[in-house]
């Protein structure tokens, strides 16, 4: 086989081959773009739901909920390992007893900034009145464990994971089967932009962009390969 040829081969199947993957991205893209619908769809859900005046008998994650009610804020849970915006802290977790209802349910106020001395945990003053609890129910997170959970005796307590059961017996009864994630802080020092999906619709878009441009790229590619396999043979024919 002479270098002409092979050269020929080489080309006949790089562009063959992109001309299979073309396709292959433009459907990515496409996908990203759907993802993004998705994910703005949950956020509307999320921000704009009417919110119900009473815990639902079956939890649903992203129910939105408006209690009155007290909270516990002698027993705080302080979830450990919680980093935002490269500072490590706790989301401070308590238990709230709806003015309506016999049963208690796990509410996060947000987060709060660790001391760097991990012996110093974080005051955190709430209210002791009777309060209005705005919120999403979310399943009980379970945290980074990075060893054995062993929950102190003394109050605020750091537990690293999150379990409804056991956060029950520590504080007397037990809970609702989800916990509200509340969605204004109720005091400065908390936080509370809850990161709502794992990717915003933003860097789907950003994404699928990406896709559909590698898919311009090879179709200009497959163009060029063509027009030079077309000028090479109208040469051949006018030797």
């Amino acid at each position: 086989m002479s270098k002409v040829q092979t050269v020929k081969g080489f080309k006949l199947f790089i562009a063959t081959f992109a001309l299979l993957l073309v396709p292959a991205l433009i459907g990515l893209g496409f996908w990203q773009l759907e993802r993004a619908e998705e994910k703005a769809l949950i956020l509307q859900s999320w921000q704009q739901n009417e919110p119900l005046l009473q815990l639902p008998t079956e939890p649903v994650a992203g129910t939105r909920i408006r209690l009155n009610g007290i909270l516990d804020t002698r027993h705080l849970f302080l979830l450990d390992n919680k980093v935002r915006e490269g500072r490590v802290g706790y989301e401070v977790i308590a238990g709230f007893y709806p003015q309506h209802g016999s049963m208690g349910i796990l509410v996060n106020l947000g987060w709060v900034v660790g001391d760097l001395d991990r012996a110093i945990l974080p005051e955190v003053k709430l209210p002791t009145d009777s309060v209005e609890m705005i919120g999403n129910l979310v399943e009980g997170s379970k945290g980074l464990l990075l060893g054995v959970d062993n929950w102190q005796k003394t109050w605020p307590v750091r537990i690293q994971q999150l379990d409804l059961k056991r956060a029950g017996e520590a504080l007397g009864g037990a809970l609702y089967p989800a916990v509200l994630r509340v969605a204004e802080p109720l005091t400065v020092e908390l936080v509370t932009d809850w990161q709502v999906v794992n990717m915003p619709p933003a860097k789907h878009q950003a994404y699928a962009l990406q896709w559909f441009g590698l898919a311009l790229v090879l179709m200009t590619g497959i163009s060029w390969l063509i027009r030079d396999w077309w000028v090479n043979s109208i040469r051949k024919e006018t030797v």
